[in-house]
């Protein structure tokens, strides 16, 4: 027995085909860009983090919250730019990493004192299985 198809259902499957390609294409994007958001902050996390356990973070002692993008005046210093990415925001709690754009200091990643410390006690760990390594190689 041969079955014969309309062309009318075939026009559906391809249109079918054709949605489900741009809905995976979308979701396989916005995924993407997603890990890429979340590996970038866990970078900045830790290079806050070692800035933080070197004792070379600035500190603010500015009582209104910062937000993303917000401009860093820093008057009493040096051409008015920081030596380092992070500052310590005293009254709100805050830990900021900042950079550059377009000659302007901006808070680029904010942190929160849990997420400081969490990252700060994975260093330690990572410092206290570096030193065991060396030790079992001596």
């Amino acid at each position: 027995m041969k079955f014969h198809i309309n062309p009318v259902i075939w026009v559906a499957i391809g249109v079918n085909c054709l949605c489900l390609a741009t809905v995976t294409t979308a979701v396989v994007s916005k995924r993407m860009s997603s890990d890429n958001e979340i590996t970038e902050r866990a970078k900045g996390l830790n290079l806050v983090a070692q800035h933080f356990k070197a004792d070379t973070c600035w500190i603010s002692k500015d009582k209104k919250p910062f937000k993303l993008g917000d401009e860093i005046d820093t008057p009493g210093s040096l051409k008015g730019k920081l030596p380092t990415s992070c500052i310590k925001s005293i009254k709100t709690g805050q830990i900021l990493q900042v950079a550059y754009s377009e000659g302007k200091l901006i808070v680029s990643q904010i942190y929160s004192k849990t997420e400081l410390r969490n990252q700060l006690s994975i260093l330690k760990e990572q410092g206290n299985s570096n030193d065991e390594t060396q030790r079992k190689k001596r």
